[in-house]
Formats: structure tokens, C-alpha cells, sequence
């Protein structure tokens, strides 16, 4: 017993040591909860860093995701030569401004002879001409920059789009067939290829073509659907496809166009002026005049076949006669 004695007093006395000492190292660590917090339990997840908001878009880069139709591509933010970007925000300038076009062009030129090879100066020199709707104008361009750029997409859009007002769809069409491949979700060129299928007739390819467009969120391509589905079902009832007509094309920022020649464009038959009326074989003239009666009549005479437009009809009787003779 008295052996046993001296074995706990060693034992307590340990034990308030170690107790000590834990009672110490808490002591010393009193600001960690305050730094680190609790530790998480075995198995807990640890709380996700809070995700930072992403970079709001600045100068440029916000101008061309606000006139981006479709996805944003890097072409569109590529940099440029100072000059360059300088012509680049006129073009872009809301609203159009004729002087600022100018004096956009005026630089351009000055950038490509100083930079021949400058595919940025040419593309943004065609983007100042098809601002103001000057296709034939801008097309060269847009073919140059493709050409100095072999990988510059935008160029080919532009160049695309510009084919397609020109009613070129021989050469449009190749076009649209990369760019459609390249960007599985460029909506705009799935509807230039639509619409130029309508163009040559190929209607169920159209129709593919505007619908998958819509579905991309193409707003015209929507319009536009139900008018090819009636023609298509239309050529299926009679066999007998109706040539000439067209569907707006849309230029890459989202702005519509009509082709060239087609109603409204200034080359397919006028309408007749206010209050004026073409007879079977007549055309009016913008004042309403009737314009040739086949081979009879002349311009600004009308035998029995066409009616006088407005401020034509004064004349109708005294030259009525006349032009039937003729």
C-alpha cells in the first residue's frame, strides 16, 4: 500500500500538468477564431469563394457588343492601328452621320496607303460604304480584307451580305456554306443563305435554312418563315415555282436590306403614283403617268389599255386617240 502511494501522487501530478499546458496554448491562440474561424467538422465541404462579377465591357468593346446580332466574334474586337479604330468609331456613331462617314473614309484611305496590307483598314473602309447602304461600294473592300485575312470572318459576313444585295448567290452561297460551318450559331448567316435559296428557287432548303435562323433568334428569319412555308406549299399545289421573287437580306449588325431589282429597289415594275392607275399593259412613272402601251403607245400617252396616273388624265382624251393610232 505504501508503494502505491507515491505512483498516484506521480499521476495527478501529470495529469494537472497536462492540463496546465493545454490550458496555456488556448490561451495563447485566443485571436484565432477571430482570423480563421471554426474549424470545419471531418467530411464538410468547405464554403465556395464567393464568385467575383465579370468585367463590365468598356469603349469599343461595349459599342460592338450593343450592334452584335448573334455572338460577339473576336474579330469585332480585335485591335487596331490607332487611325483605324479612330475611322471605326464614326462608322459606328448612332445616328448615321453623312460628315462622319466622310471624314472616316477620308482616313481609311490615308490608312491604306500607308498599310496596303492593313485587312483591318479595308474591311472598316467597306463598313463606312455599307453604313449608308452603298453595297456595290463596299463589296470591294470586304473582298480585299478576306483576301489579305484569310481567317477574317467578319469580312466574309460583310462580303456575304454584300453578294446577296447584289443578287450574286452563285457566290454568296459557297460563302455562307464556310461561315455557317465555322459558327454553328451565326444566325445572320443562316438566313442569308435562306434568302438566297429563295432567291434560285430552292424553297425547302430556304425553308430549312430561315427556320434553323429563327431558332437562333433571328426576328426577320420568324417573319419571314411563314411567307416561304405558303410558297413552298404553293409550287407543291402547282408544280410551277414563281421566279423573280426575294426575301431582305441582313447585313452581320442586323440592319435589312432589299436586293437589287427587287420590289421597292427601284428596278422591278413602279407603282403607280398617288391616285393613279396602270392599265394591263402600262407602267406608271413615280407622278402617276402611264408609261409604254406595249408598242402602241408613248410615254405619257395611253390609248384604251392604260389609265392615266395623276395629273394624267387632263391629257387622256385629246391623247388617247393618238397613242392608239401610233
Amino acid at each position: 500500500m505504501s508503494r502505491l502511494l507515491p505512483l498516484g501522487r506521480l499521476l495527478r501530478a501529470g495529469l494537472v500538468a497536462t492540463l496546465f499546458a493545454a490550458t496555456a496554448t488556448l490561451a495563447g491562440c485566443g485571436a484565432c477564431s477571430d482570423e480563421q474561424g471554426p474549424a470545419a467538422p471531418s467530411g464538410a465541404e468547405a464554403p465556395a469563394a464567393p464568385k467575383s462579377a465579370p468585367a463590365e465591357a468598356k469603349g469599343p468593346e461595349r459599342e460592338a457588343k450593343a450592334r452584335s446580332t448573334g455572338v460577339v466574334t473576336p474579330e469585332e474586337l480585335r485591335p487596331l492601328r490607332p487611325e483605324v479604330e479612330a475611322a471605326k468609331l464614326l462608322i459606328l456613331a448612332e445616328p448615321v452621320d453623312p460628315a462622319a462617314l466622310a471624314k472616316a473614309r477620308t482616313e481609311l484611305d490615308a490608312a491604306i496607303g500607308a498599310k496596303p496590307d492593313d485587312a483591318d483598314a479595308h474591311y472598316w473602309r467597306g463598313r463606312a460604304d455599307a453604313r449608308e447602304g452603298k453595297w456595290v461600294e463596299a463589296l470591294p473592300h470586304f473582298d480585299v480584307a478576306r483576301a489579305k485575312d484569310a481567317g477574317f470572318l467578319d469580312a466574309k459576313r460583310w462580303a456575304a451580305a454584300g453578294l446577296v444585295s447584289a443578287r450574286r448567290c452563285d457566290a454568296a452561297i459557297p460563302l455562307l456554306d464556310e461561315l455557317v460551318g465555322a459558327v454553328i450559331d451565326d444566325a445572320n448567316s443562316w438566313y442569308n443563305r435562306g434568302a438566297c435559296r429563295f432567291q434560285q428557287q430552292q424553297l425547302p432548303q430556304a425553308l430549312a435554312d430561315i427556320e434553323k435562323a429563327c431558332a437562333l433568334g433571328h426576328d426577320l428569319a420568324c417573319d419571314m418563315a411563314s411567307r416561304v412555308q405558303r410558297r413552298v406549299d404553293a409550287a407543291e399545289t402547282s408544280g410551277v415555282p414563281r421566279h423573280g421573287a426575294t426575301l431582305p437580306f441582313t447585313a452581320p449588325d442586323g440592319t435589312p436590306g432589299r436586293p437589287a431589282g427587287a420590289a421597292g429597289g427601284g428596278e422591278k415594275m413602279a407603282k403607280a403614283g398617288k391616285g393613279g392607275k396602270m392599265g394591263k399593259l402600262g407602267k406608271a412613272g413615280k407622278a402617276g403617268k402611264a408609261g409604254k402601251v406595249g408598242k402602241l403607245g408613248k410615254v405619257g400617252k395611253t390609248g384604251k389599255l392604260g389609265k392615266m396616273g395623276k395629273g394624267g388624265k387632263a391629257k387622256a382624251k385629246a391623247d388617247g386617240a393618238q397613242g392608239a393610232d401610233e
